[in-house]
């Protein structure tokens, strides 16, 4: 059985709606809201060996079982950072959204969704508590397609995709019993944004988005952010957590930027445990020592290094120019569906976005077949070269 175990506290919290019978209750920091209440039992029995718990995050305030018995280190988890979305005073969400973010911000935000909006048929559906099975295949299918693609693109690895199975395996009960949502934008019936995200008591977690990189003009992890934080203030949440990890979208939305500390909790009165347990807390003390000399960075640029010549990823690159085009007689008309303009899809919405077309009165004529097109809107038309 050993005299030592670990845990990662948060992702079992958020993917797993699991909390370690060490803790008694949970509050939200910045509120004193109790998120987490364990069932009372009649025993106060001291530990039997070393439990240390990583990642758990500041926005929480913990009461342990039997402090009388058992004793509590906490470490700080250097270097990984978390982005989150505290929500104050709920008056609704537009009151909420002025409160809390500046005017340029707003009008960013308003822009980018108006945009998209004007560009292209566009809904929105949140599936929470309710999906068939054949909708969550074909909406995680989507998800795992987009993630795959990014992260070529990026030249990157990503956890989730490692970690697939599990969220395919669990997501769909997790869904179905309010435990999980999946978050999706649409353009007409196709998912161009998707975000898989979980839920603690009045706690969104945004866990896994991703969009279609064909739109990238368009700030769809913009969009879909806003849209949650509509649907997380307007469902009376109190956090939405963007989770760790840098990402520059993220950080300009958070209003609280939160650190994660180790708990290493142990027995008091045996020796065996005291001993294992202050070797743990050297060992961690250890590795905050050399995250602050930066070998966590020199490692990650190392894996990131050999990563990038596995990486198969093109990105298409074009030129344009305006065009006055009057007569499309000599030309192959293209429609937007077709597997002709699958490697072109990119400059199709960039067009759409800079000119502000909408995509019903997008024209695609081919030139030179896979090299040369016209794209034709109501205002604008533009020759395109593919490089």
């Amino acid at each position: 059985m050993g005299l030592f175990t670990t845990h990662d506290f948060y992702n079992t919290l958020s993917k797993k709606h699991f909390v370690f019978d060490i803790y008694e209750k949970l509050f939200l920091a910045h509120n004193n809201y109790e998120i987490y209440n364990a069932n009372p039992t009649n025993n106060a029995n001291a530990l039997k060996k070393v439990y240390t718990f990583d990642l758990f995050p500041s926005y929480l305030k913990p009461i342990y079982r039997n402090p009388e018995l058992n004793k509590l280190k906490i470490i700080p988890q250097k270097k990984i950072i978390g982005y989150a979305i505290q929500i104050n005073e709920n008056k609704g969400f537009s009151d909420f959204f002025k409160n809390e973010f500046s005017k340029s911000f707003r009008s960013n935000t308003r822009r980018f969704v108006n945009r998209f909006e004007a560009c292209f048929n566009v809904s929105y559906k949140m599936f929470y508590g309710n999906i068939d099975k054949t909708e969550y295949n074909t909406l995680m299918s989507a998800l795992h397609t987009m993630l795959t693609k990014r992260f070529n693109q990026r030249e990157e690895s990503n956890k989730m995709l490692e970690n697939w199975e599990f969220y395919q395996a669990t997501a769909f009960k997790n869904i179905n019993s309010n435990k999980a949502s999946l978050f999706v934008i649409y353009h007409d019936n196709i998912p161009v944004q998707i975000s898989l995200n979980y839920h603690f008591n009045n706690i969104l977690f945004i866990a896994i988005p991703s969009y279609n990189i064909d739109y990238a003009k368009f700030s769809l992890g913009n969009i879909s952010i806003y849209k949650l934080l509509e649907w997380a203030v307007t469902e009376n949440y109190d956090l939405m957590d963007l989770e760790y990890g840098y990402l520059e979208y993220k950080r300009r939305w958070s209003n609280y930027i939160y650190s994660f500390a180790h708990h290493v909790v142990y027995p008091k009165n045996d020796v065996k445990s005291n001993v294992v347990a202050t070797i743990s807390i050297l060992k961690l003390k250890l590795k905050n020592f050399f995250k602050s000399i930066h070998v966590d960075e020199l490692i990650k640029n190392l894996k990131c290094y050999f990563y990038k010549h596995k990486g198969t990823f093109k990105d298409i690159t074009y030129t344009t120019e305006p065009i006055q085009f009057d007569n499309a007689n000599n030309l192959e008309s293209l429609n937007i569906n077709s597997p002709k303009v699958v490697g072109i899809k990119k400059a199709m919405f960039d067009f759409l976005f800079i000119n502000k077309e909408h995509v019903n009165n997008l024209k695609i004529y081919e030139i030179v077949p896979f090299k040369e097109y016209v794209f034709s809107g109501k205002s604008v038309s533009q020759k395109v070269v593919v490089l």
